[in-house]
């Protein structure tokens, strides 16, 4: 009973290494008051105690549709070379293809961490990666319901794969492991870190 429970426990700890700690429901939108402008007859003037567009800091850019599209693309070419019995295809950007919803087994992550090994080496898909700036993009699973799943990114789910707790649970062997670790140092160089 105590190696079952522990075995639970595993399965469960390697389930989230790949989480985004969001919740799960979507948070709570923001009230905005609308801002006030002074009309005159010629011009409408802004409220002077708006923040000046300038010292807004906006966030990083989206993919743009085109790298999404390319990018779900490229992936589904290695999936469908990849002989996999779990289909990984990417058919919708904000359903990335994780293994937890592919059943969340040993053998998925297995059968998953093939496919991303097989992608990651393409020289051209690492390259496309690298131009547009998307191994940092986050990669969701958003359910119909409109609530968050996990969270990650391509640089996220190599370093996770390298790691000894991942390895061991996806059933890779050292070479595998070996290769997704050379992979992640190859991402961490080309992003500078």
């Amino acid at each position: 009973m105590g190696s079952r429970l522990a075995l639970v426990w595993m399965v469960v700890a390697l389930g989230l290494l790949g989480c985004d700690p969001r919740p799960l429901e979507p948070p709570d939108t923001p009230t905005t008051t609308p801002q006030t402008t002074t009309t005159t007859t010629t011009t409408d003037v802004p409220d002077a105690s708006a923040p000046d567009a300038d010292a807004r800091v906006s966030p990083p850019a989206p993919a743009s549709t085109h790298a999404r599209s390319e990018l779900m693309k490229r992936w589904n070419l290695v999936v469908n070379g990849a002989g996999a019995s779990i289909d990984f295809h990417w058919s919708q950007w904000d359903q990335f293809p994780h293994p937890t919803y592919r059943g969340g087994t040993s053998d998925a992550y297995h059968q998953f961490a093939a496919v991303l090994l097989s992608f990651l080496q393409d020289q051209g898909n690492f390259a496309f990666l690298l131009q547009n700036q998307l191994f940092r993009t986050s990669l969701d699973y958003i359910f119909p319901s409109g609530q968050n799943g996990l969270g990650t990114t391509f640089e996220r789910l190599a370093s996770d794969f390298s790691s000894d707790s991942m390895a061991s649970f996806a059933m890779l062997s050292a070479d595998a492991q070996q290769a997704m670790a050379a992979v992640y140092q190859n991402i961490e160089l080309a992003l500078g870190r």
